[in-house]
């Protein structure tokens, strides 16, 4: 019967400290644990964006694998660019061999003339991921960076006039 009687007042309190956590009596006691986040949101930012051909015009004939064709910088105009996602968005998938964007760029003539190209990195810059028609590029934190367009390989061009187009956007790693 002892025992019978010792459950039941277990239970009892049981029911009882339910209610009181129910319905928001009780108290706290010991140390607070606090802690906080900071949580930062990006705005656009003004940028702009150039690229120039080394030469108006370039022999056709032999092209050896990383002669510069073209020079870019993308600039931010005062605010730190951490990276940069360039894309040439024309022409077709030339592979990401060596850890390049390769983009086969067709002449503006006939369309079946092929220029092999890829998007290289300044010096400070390093290539963090290669995607479908994009490279993302780090830079070193200033307000600009520059790239340039290269030969990919070694190949024979065509006479022709092949126009290359390059998107770039603000990257944040």
């Amino acid at each position: 019967m002892k025992k019978y009687a010792i459950s039941s007042i277990a239970l009892a309190m049981v029911f009882s400290s339910g209610a009181a956590f129910a319905t928001g009596s009780g108290t706290v006691s010991g140390p607070v644990a606090a802690t906080d986040v900071t949580i930062g949101f990006i705005g656009a930012v003004a940028m702009s964006h150039t690229l120039n051909a080394v030469r108006d015009e370039m022999n056709a004939g032999d092209l050896v694998a990383d002669t510069i064709l073209a020079n870019g910088i993308v600039d931010t105009a005062g605010s730190a660019l951490q990276g940069v996602r360039l894309s040439i968005t024309n022409g077709t998938d030339g592979g990401d061999a060596g850890g390049f964007l390769h983009r086969n760029i067709p002449g503006n003539t006939t369309g079946t003339n092929i220029l092999k190209v890829k998007i290289a990195p300044p010096d400070y810059g390093v290539i963090r991921n290669v995607g479908a028609g994009y490279v993302d590029i780090s830079n070193d934190g200033s307000e600009s960076m520059e790239y340039s367009i290269k030969a990919s390989v070694n190949q024979t061009v065509m006479a022709d006039t092949y126009t290359i187009n390059v998107s770039a956007q603000r990257w944040v790693e």
